[in-house]
């Protein structure tokens, strides 16, 4: 099983290059049904901050 478009389901992705900002690099997918470009969803996409760095900090301020 793999990823699917988040427009409109569909499984035909391509790598379609890389989005950039101050701290992360991702990588963005084409869906080949739609034409649609999207990073894939993990929790964390309108996030600044790389994930590792926002869980250490959640970590660190549960102890």
């Amino acid at each position: 099983m793999g990823m699917k478009c988040p427009y409109c389901g569909g499984e035909d992705i391509v790598k379609a290059g890389k989005r950039y900002n101050k701290y992360v690099e991702k990588q963005l997918y084409r869906c080949n049904s739609c034409r649609r470009r999207f990073v894939e969803r993990d929790g964390f996409e309108h996030m600044s901050y790389p994930k590792e760095i926002i869980l250490k900090t959640l970590h660190l301020y549960a102890e």
